[in-house]
């Protein structure tokens, strides 16, 4: 066992006197022996302590030549730097990458104790500087950035092995005032905080995460549910062979991915979905040759590297594999068998080609295939550089204010297989939409007169605007609350960056789909006790066919059934801010809640339940909650709620994880 933690100073001398020798050694050859003396006294110093880590990187140093002999003794600093960094009597170092400076330095401000030790980076270019430079144990990331979109650089974090598991937080924008929203989506990020949340909030995450992230070296690489390297060492891996093939050899590289995915595993327990993806993981990897490479692309999506293959000898491949895929299912909670439906885009590609521009064209062919396979007929579920689709999909209305931006992106996006149709005005493109029934509008914020935002107004009230996706092109802060305030499906920093924006698009097409889905029982707690709150909320999530709704109080229930109907209301007796009496008075006041029913918590088993001769009142359960008798008492009362409780759950656990983070930030 390690022995570093109770060493600290001398790991800092050693730091010190190595970092002091390593810039003589760049300006005085001759310096070396001096630094191989060092290097050799701490790799023994290692050994006798335990400290592999170490152990392995001064041995490397030590048998490195001259020339790389710098270029491992930073490879060592670096490793001393990220040990010191593990031991508990050391800050630990957290990046805060934020344009923001007023909210960076209270943040900072906040955070710099003996527990931690914060840099600002302002840029993503600056905060890419100081990683390569220091051990960075957490970083914190604002997603409204000057000249990137947050989201973006934390995608690129995690294509790189020296930064794949290194814990991120993302800063999004406060939702508008007395509005309760969900901010869009944060891919790679491990927690996700509105900008008002209590700063005291993200330092105890920051705590708690950290005490987890004691990880080696190795699982950088490494998925840990399929055991499978992960996107940054395909990544790695990729640009390796790209070295070590022939001029004009082929490499073909596969995008495997699930249709529907994130409305599949919804209705699947977290140990199934698991389970399923280590079942594809084992597939892809018996059925391809031993020198291909299988890893763990994305939560939903794997890749495979086929070296020395055509457009034949990778499509003879893939059908060879593919009916094993298609014979997977899943159990959903309620035991009914799930049908997983595989699709897969590939491109072949020369040496020459970039990850990043293989990667794009794989991803482009996959959601084709995707598309494909919703057709009625069920159309090609295998689709590739050398298949040629006549039809366009997914309409797109395209409505910019520079007229040579959205010919650019209409040339790109018809490339793409998508149909386009350009507007020259809001009004022209309102009227258009109501007689094509389009999957997506693409909008900014520079149209004259602020008809952008209003043309997301008019759509935002038509019945069927569910079914619509809306993107906007934004060229200022400010205009991210106004698009969270007119709920799109997400938006994009001006000028779009095209892999970037096609993924985006993407992404709103597909995965957004079942954002607005909601499952078939939703239940709202109001109770003013937050450990109440948590309880009753894990307990009922638990069950698995249960949306779990959290209100601190009336004042906050009743704020939030302005714009939520959930079917079942769980009310705690007495409640500090009105009585219960009130609160059913002001629920019927509101026509849109009339078949809400309502269920009283309260400690007095004498407590008489209010008249109830306009709200369905269904009975009591008892206070304080107990997750077993609490399930109980409902089951008499709510049809249809699981008899027993089963240990998965069918509802998407992040609906909670909000619900939790949400009633942790209000004051009061």
């Amino acid at each position: 066992m390690s022995n570093v933690h109770q060493s600290p100073v001398n790991l800092t001398y050693r730091l010190a006197s190595l970092s002091a020798t390593l810039e003589k050694l760049e300006s005085n050859p001759q310096a070396e022996n001096e630094a191989r003396r060092q290097v050799t006294l701490l790799r023994a110093s290692s050994e006798f302590r335990g400290m592999e880590t170490l152990l392995i990187s001064a041995r490397k140093a030590e048998q490195a030549s001259s020339a790389e002999f710098p270029a491992r003794l930073r490879d060592l600093i670096s490793d001393i730097q990220l040990e010191i960094t593990r031991t508990p009597n050391a800050p630990a170092l957290v990046l805060i990458v934020s344009s923001d400076a007023a909210y960076a330095a209270r943040l900072s401000g906040s955070l710099n104790t003996s527990r931690y030790r914060c840099i600002v980076a302002e840029s993503p270019h600056k905060a890419k500087d100081v990683l390569s430079h220091s051990s960075v144990a957490f970083c914190i990331v604002d997603i409204v950035l000057a000249d990137m979109d947050g989201r973006e650089f934390i995608a690129d974090l995690r294509t790189r092995p020296e930064t794949a598991i290194l814990p991120v937080i993302a800063i999004t924008p406060s939702p508008p005032e007395n509005q309760d929203y969900q901010f869009f989506p944060v891919p790679g990020a491990d927690g996700v905080f509105k900008k008002n949340t209590p700063l005291k909030d993200i330092a105890n995450y920051l705590t708690l995460r950290l005490k987890r992230s004691h990880i080696k070296g190795l699982q950088a690489r490494r998925d840990p549910v399929t055991g499978l390297p992960n996107r940054a060492a395909c990544y790695e891996i990729y640009r390796q062979l790209q070295h070590s093939l022939q001029q004009n050899e082929p490499v073909a590289f596969v995008l495997v991915g699930i249709l529907r995915y994130t409305t599949v595993m919804n209705e699947c327990a977290p140990a199934d979905r698991d389970e399923l993806l280590r079942l594809i993981g084992v597939i892809l990897s018996s059925s391809f040759r031993a020198t291909d490479v299988v890893a763990h692309w994305s939560a939903s999506e794997f890749a495979v590297i086929l070296t020395g293959e055509d457009h034949f000898g990778a499509m003879k491949a893939i059908e060879k594999m593919f009916p094993a895929l298609n014979q997977l299912s899943i159990k959903s909670s309620s035991g009914n068998t799930i049908p997983v439906t595989p699709c897969i885009g590939f491109t072949v590609n020369t040496p020459n080609t970039s990850i990043e521009e293989a990667s794009v064209r794989a991803e482009s062919h996959l959601y084709m295939a995707f598309s494909e396979a919703e057709l009625p007929s069920g159309g090609k579920r295998i689709i590739s550089d050398s298949l040629s689709l006549t039809h366009h999909k997914a309409p797109i209305a395209l409505c910019l204010s520079q007229a040579a931006m959205a010919k650019a992106i209409k040339q790109i996006l018809e490339h793409e297989t998508f149909c386009v149709e350009m507007f020259p005005d809001t009004e022209t493109a309102f009227q258009r939409m109501s007689e094509v029934r389009f999957c997506l509008l693409i909008v900014d914020d520079d149209l004259p007169e602020d008809s952008g935002f209003h043309l997301l107004q008019r759509l935002n009230e038509q019945p069927d605007e569910g079914s619509l996706r809306t993107l906007m092109i934004i060229s200022r802060d400010s205009s991210i609350e106004r698009v969270m305030k007119l709920g799109a499906s997400d938006y994009v920093i001006k000028p779009p960056i095209m892999p970037a924006f096609l993924t985006q698009i993407r992404r709103v097409l597909w995965h957004n789909r079942s954002k607005k889905q909601t499952p078939g029982m939703a239940i709202m707690v109001v109770d003013h006790e937050l450990p109440q709150l948590l309880l009753v909320g894990t307990t009922l999530h638990q069950l698995g066919a249960c949306q779990v709704l959290l209100a601190k109080g009336a004042s906050d229930a009743l704020q939030r059934l302005n714009n939520l109907i959930p079917q079942y209301l769980i009310v705690s007796h007495p409640l500090p801010d009105m009585t219960i009496e009130a609160f059913i008075k002001q629920i019927r006041k509101n026509v849109r809640l009339k078949d809400v029913k309502l269920i009283v918590a309260t400690r007095d088993a004498t407590f008489a339940l209010p008249d109830h001769d306009a709200t369905d009142i269904l009975g009591k359960v008892s206070l304080p909650f107990k997750p077993m008798t609490l399930i109980k008492e409902l089951q008499t009362l709510i049809p249809g709620l699981p008899t027993a409780t089963p240990k998965r759950a069918a509802v998407d656990p992040s609906l909670l994880e909000v619900e939790i983070q949400r009633v942790l930030t209000l004051k009061g």
